[in-house]
């Protein structure tokens, strides 16, 4: 049930939105960054204060919640969750090691009050920072700077994005700002050598241990992919050095048994091919589960822009070599999860958004291009 415009979502809303004017007005104009702001701010707050509905609060998220409560109520505040003793209790609300998100709730509902929306707001607070990371990316790769200030609108602006940051407490979200974030220091690296960049990266894979353990051996997988036939001499040597120690501190982290184990799940052959299509495609917008409506509008066009993802997606690869690592990890997430049929959902898209929001972008940029120099072309010949 809505509670109306609460101090709490109040507060929330006024310290998210300064925040995402923050960092907007760093990258465009006062009314661009003024609309997005308000768009990305506005929805969450008018759906919590009239709109609510606890069916589209989703079980996962009810559960985030409600382990940030319990935490908060055996006294616990975010700077204990470098306490072990009170890691070991989040673990036992948690049912497992996967506690970060429930943590990040403990940080939320300290910050804004024990509400749903909390973590919500702190999601939207980190897809600003996320598309201020994704144009850095781009700029890095030599794109315009009006390109890569389009591509931090589009993002922010997405429909899936705008679907999942407005309803749901979902640590996707974390997830995949830690994703971005990632790919954005090893970019660094290998562009600057800088050793902090490598520190950085060993402590955001430490942390996908607490909220997605398997993400580091996906994104080894995909800088061998990358490297093995892309780099060359003593540069790919040192990438597949790094490769076989960060997969062997991978594995003696979670423990041989337990990866196997998982590995067992796999369904491996034709079936992953299949598997890997509804990946791709749900939901279907005739189809949707009445628990996941929020996203009608968001699955059709995302129909809509499967065929300009893949485009873009080619365009990137052929156009801008450096970001093939990024684009192999996006093929093995999805294949990862065409192996695993309970794990084929819209949500599993979430933590890989940025890049395939990036192809569509990229498309539909080169699309209006393409039209302007054609009108430029004709604008002579009709004199």
């Amino acid at each position: 049930m809505s509670a109306g415009l609460s101090p709490e979502l109040l507060f929330a809303a006024f310290c998210i939105f300064s925040f995402g004017m923050a960092i907007s007005l760093r990258l465009v104009s006062v009314p661009s960054a003024l609309a997005i702001t308000c768009i990305k701010v506005g929805l969450p707050l008018f759906y919590f204060a009239y709109c609510f509905d606890v069916d589209w609060a989703l079980i996962d998220g009810l559960h985030y919640f409600s382990s940030g409560q319990e935490l908060r109520a055996a006294g616990y505040s975010p700077i204990d969750m470098f306490d072990p003793e009170a890691v070991i209790a989040s673990m036992v609300i948690a049912g497992g090691h996967h506690v970060l998100y429930d943590w990040y709730n403990v940080i939320a509902q300290w910050l804004f009050g024990e509400i749903y929306a909390s973590a919500v707001f702190l999601n939207v607070a980190l897809t600003f920072w996320a598309a201020f990371i994704l144009n850095r990316i781009a700029l890095k790769f030599d794109f315009s700077q009006a390109y890569a200030n389009g591509l931090f609108i589009f993002f922010l602006l997405h429909w899936e994005l705008l679907s999942w940051t407005t309803v749901a407490n979902l640590k996707d979200t974390l997830v995949l700002f830690l994703t971005v974030l990632t790919f954005y220091l090893g970019i660094n690296y290998s562009l600057l050598r800088r050793k902090r960049d490598i520190f950085l990266i060993c402590l955001l894979l430490f942390l996908f241990y607490w909220i997605r353990f398997y993400v580091p051996l996906l994104m080894i997988a995909a800088l061998t992919a990358y490297a093995v036939p892309m780099m060359k001499g003593r540069r790919r040597l040192i990438v597949l050095v790094t490769v076989i120690v960060a997969a062997t501190a991978f594995v003696a982290a979670i423990g041989l048994n337990g990866l196997v184990d998982d590995a067992g799940q796999l369904a491996l052959g034709p079936v992953i091919l299949l598997g890997t299509f509804k990946v791709i495609m749900v939901p279907r917008p005739w189809g949707i589960d009445p628990d996941y409506s929020f996203l009608t509008i968001a699955a059709v066009l995302h129909w809509i822009f499967v065929v300009p993802a893949v485009l873009g997606l080619i365009s990137l690869w052929r156009g801008r070599p450096g970001l093939r690592c990024m684009i192999i990890y996006f093929v093995i997430i999805l294949l990862f999860y065409g192996a695993f049929e309970e794990l084929q959902g819209a949500r599993q898209r979430i933590q890989v958004l940025f890049i395939y929001a990036w192809a569509q972008f990229h498309f539909m940029w080169q699309m209006l291009h393409s039209l302007r120099r054609d009108r430029v072309k004709l604008g002579p010949a009709c004199v």
